[in-house]
């Protein structure tokens, strides 16, 4: 510290100078290595999210198959639609086959529950969907559906 009061005007100002290039030059780097690790975040994160949808899809048309194998089976087709009621976020109620349609009973606390639900139903197993009833309940919301069980899996 002596040392720098001993110098004289010109050399504390290009020492300065030069510390603040240094300075300088220290940030550029570190903020060249941020932003690389940020473009090589994204690049992996698309990467992953394309082998995510790829996988997906490829599931779904593989659950696809084996539920349209399951048509002239009803019995594991009931069976196959009881154990996605019971995995999903609504309670199994009721469940009658009458004429060649299956009505369904269901509840949940959510509305969005069941329409998640019915959603999932029809892409899952390809049912046309005939009549929807969403009535309320005291603390929770209760569906009433009915589906084409014949033709099921267009």
């Amino acid at each position: 510290m002596n040392n720098f009061k001993n110098l004289k005007p010109r050399e504390k100002s290009l020492l300065l100078i030069m510390l603040s290039l240094l300075f300088i030059f220290f940030i550029y780097i570190i903020g060249t290595n941020a932003f690389s690790k940020i473009l090589s975040s994204q690049n992996k994160l698309e990467s992953m999210k394309s082998d995510y949808e790829h996988v997906l899809k490829r599931y779904q048309q593989m659950e696809k198959s084996v539920n349209s194998k399951l048509t002239n089976e009803k019995t594991k087709l009931w069976s196959s639609i009881r154990d996605y009621i019971n995995s999903s976020d609504v309670i199994f109620l009721n469940s009658n086959l009458k004429d060649d349609n299956l009505e369904l009973e269901v509840s949940s606390n959510s509305v969005e529950n069941i329409i998640q639900f019915i959603n999932d139903l029809g892409k899952k197993y390809n049912f046309e969907i005939l009549s929807i009833n969403i009535k309320r309940a005291s603390d929770k919301f209760i569906l009433e559906l009915v589906i084409n069980w014949l033709i099921g899996f267009l």
